[in-house]
């Protein structure tokens, strides 16, 4: 079950008559447990990366269908201070992000 579908996919039967195929290419899809794209065999969703403390059998676990992965599966970077200020600075700077991210 997924909160919000914001994509058609990559099965073109199901696109509306007209739809322009090449507005439709999806790149990440980025959870609160992993970083995942659709890289996988005939376009699979596959782990990228994990959040810190997240076990590859997590993402699994909380997914409806299997999963693959990359061979070299590492953790998810965090943000850089320059990223940081981006976020705190430009793009939300009445801190509206606190009240869906509460800090630790």
């Amino acid at each position: 079950q997924v909160d919000r579908v914001s994509g058609v996919g990559y099965d073109p039967d199901r696109w509306k008559k007209g739809m322009n195929a090449g507005l439709m290419e999806l790149r990440r899809c980025i959870t609160n447990l992993a970083v995942l794209d659709w890289g996988g065999p005939d376009h699979q969703m596959r782990v990228l990366s994990l959040h810190p403390g997240v076990s590859f059998e997590d993402v699994q676990e909380a997914t409806s269908f299997p999963l693959a992965q990359v061979d070299s599966l590492g953790e998810t970077a965090g943000p850089d201070a320059e990223s940081l200020r981006i976020l705190r600075d430009v793009l939300d700077v009445n801190n509206l992000r606190a009240s869906v991210f509460p800090e630790k």
